[in-house]
C-alpha cells in the first residue's frame, strides 16, 4: 500500500509537528496500536504551530486571547484553511 514506515512517520512528527525524537517515536508506537489517535495529535501540533506563527506576526502586541478569539471564529474548518485565513499565504 501507500503507507509510510514507522521511521518515516517519526520524521514527519519531528519535522512537521516539531516533536522531540523520543515523543515522535512514542506517538508512532501509540498510533500503530490506535490509528484514531493520530488526528488529535496532528491537529494539536498544527494549532500550536499556528499559534506560534501568529505570535511572531504580532510581535510584542501579541495576546493569547486575540489568537483564541480569531481561531475560534473559524469553527470546525480544517486547521490548514484557518492558517491561510489568519496568516495569508506563507
Amino acid at each position: 500500500g501507500g503507507g509510510m514506515t514507522p521511521e518515516e512517520a517519526e520524521r514527519l512528527f519531528r519535522e512537521k509537528a516539531l516533536l522531540s525524537p523520543a515523543l515522535a517515536a512514542l506517538e508512532v508506537r501509540q498510533t500503530i496500536v490506535d490509528p484514531m489517535r493520530l488526528a488529535p495529535a496532528l491537529g494539536k501540533a498544527l494549532i500550536l504551530r499556528l499559534r506560534d506563527d501568529f505570535r511572531k506576526t504580532r510581535g510584542p502586541d501579541y495576546k493569547v486571547r486575540e489568537f483564541n478569539d480569531e481561531f475560534l471564529k473559524y469553527g470546525g474548518m480544517p486547521v490548514p484553511l484557518i492558517r491561510q485565513a489568519m496568516l495569508g499565504r506563507q
